[in-house]
């Protein structure tokens, strides 16, 4: 004759409300330990993992690893494939929306980034692609910082 069976309080679950009892566990299928059980605050590991989402905000971390994964093949100013990364348009690294998010090489994204601090304006739209920027060349725009050029070197600067 075995030992009675302890008898166990059915809990609620924290997040869904729903009744739980003590799981079958291992090959054996035998009850869960008790301390275990009344440790347990969720029916499943579904319910614990939405609560946990649903209460504390993705780490900025988390949410640029989930933004690199949505990241299309090449720049979308200069379509260079080389040193990829994603921009989030409007700053904000916590939304991972589709509209929200631009594949940049990271010459194209410093780029933009220093223009918009330059210029104090925060990015409302995604980054041109560099054919329409084709006025801003450099050969079409001197430069105006001062030559560093050494005397014995000839000027290229434009005289009138």
């Amino acid at each position: 004759m075995g030992l009675p069976a302890k008898e166990t309080p059915t809990k609620h679950c924290e997040w869904c409300g729903t009744p739980f009892t003590r799981k079958r566990v291992g090959k054996a299928k035998q009850l869960e330990c008790v301390s275990n059980f009344l440790r347990r605050r969720f029916c499943s590991i579904s319910c614990s993992v939405s609560r946990q989402h649903a209460t504390e905000p993705p780490s900025v971390a988390a949410s640029r690893k989930r933004a690199h994964k949505k990241q299309i093949g090449s720049c979308g100013a200069c379509d260079s494939e080389a040193e990829i990364c994603v921009h989030h348009i409007n700053g904000n690294p916590l939304d991972n929306s589709p509209q929200n998010l631009q594949t940049l090489c990271l010459p194209c994204h410093s780029f933009w980034h220093a223009m918009l601090r330059r210029t104090s304006r925060q990015s409302l739209a995604p980054m041109p692609r560099l054919v329409e920027w084709a006025n801003c060349a450099p050969t079409a725009m001197p430069s105006s910082r001062p030559s560093r050029l050494r005397s014995s070197e000839p000027s290229l600067s434009v005289s009138s």
